[in-house]
């Protein structure tokens, strides 16, 4: 009886692991993008960009180990998501733990696509740029592609292995890169970059800005754009204007005014200021004289206003 347990128990140490290495086997990955952009945001720094999806036979949520370079600062940024267009670095379960070669990122994926990105130290030699990057996977692997950016300012770029394929892309920035295909898991592969570059200006700050689409008189934030989307609030802004001006006329004009009783017109006020003379020697007396300027006889203001009419 003895004998039968200690079998049953040595059994069972043996085959409780498998399913732990069926599942650690079990993820594939279909895309392992690599982007090396040299001085892009930060100095003496390469700006590391990792794109992988994970194979559609992999069961989710799937835990993955990346081994990041042993100087490396990071992960500057970690999104999971369905697609590469809809990750997101809300709620991501990672750790990382330093080991004697490399810098091991554990995440926990709860979708297909990630995106990973860290730094990693550049060693400079007055205007000589070099860059050595390995590139270690534990995982089968259907394409694997690098591509390394251009600095800005760069010149005698040399890429080990060569890169076959160029393009200057929407951003004005060369781009070299080149399809590996696939890799088994264990791959080790090792690419270098030398460069002379005569200052420290980083690529960021030489970017041209490119509108995603066409600009027209009809595109959001365009002069012809705002100014046509200003005309109804002008011209309701001129009618009201227009409006105020003409009640405010009619209102004085009409009597409205507190003082339109007073007006007089200047005929009536001087008809008014000349109805009294001196009836002694005649001189036109001004309003509120009670005697006469010239002679200084006391004026008749009821007989001259009668003379008058």
């Amino acid at each position: 009886m003895r004998r039968w347990l200690a079998v049953l128990i040595f059994l069972g140490i043996w085959i409780l692991p498998l399913p732990a290495r069926a599942a650690g086997s079990a993820i594939k990955i279909s895309s392992f993008q690599v982007e090396l952009w040299p001085e892009f945001d930060k100095p003496n720094s390469v700006l590391v960009i990792n794109y992988i999806t994970l194979s559609p036979d992999t069961s989710l949520p799937a835990t993955l180990v990346f081994h990041l370079p042993p100087m490396a600062v990071g992960p500057s940024a970690l999104a999971v998501g369905a697609t590469m267009d809809t990750v997101s670095d809300q709620g991501i379960n990672y750790s990382v733990q330093s080991q004697t070669n490399t810098l091991n990122l554990t995440v926990k994926a709860k979708g297909p696509a990630i995106h990973l990105e860290y730094y990693d130290p550049i060693q400079k030699d007055g205007k000589t740029r070099t860059y050595r990057y390995k590139w270690i996977t534990d995982y089968n692997v259907d394409d694997f592609k690098l591509t390394v950016q251009q600095p800005v300012g760069a010149r005698n770029l040399q890429i080990a292995p060569t890169l076959t394929t160029s393009e200057i892309r929407n951003d004005t920035m060369k781009y070299f890169s080149h399809d590996f295909g696939a890799e088994s898991a264990g791959t080790v592969l090792l690419f270098s970059l030398n460069y002379e570059k005569s200052s420290d200006a980083l690529s960021i700050s030489s970017l041209q800005v490119q509108p995603s689409q066409p600009l027209g008189s009809n595109t959001l934030g365009s002069f012809m754009s705002s100014v046509s989307m200003a005309v109804p609030y002008l011209l309701g802004g001129l009618g009201l204007l227009l409006i105020g001006g003409c009640v405010v006329y009619f209102w004085q004009v009409g009597g409205g005014g507190k003082n339109s009783n007073k007006r007089r017109s200047p005929r009536l006020e001087k008809e008014a200021d000349s109805e009294v003379y001196c009836h002694q020697c005649g001189t036109r007396a001004h309003k509120g004289d009670r005697f006469c300027r010239i002679c200084g006889t006391k004026l008749r203001h009821e007989a001259s206003a009668r003379v008058v009419k």
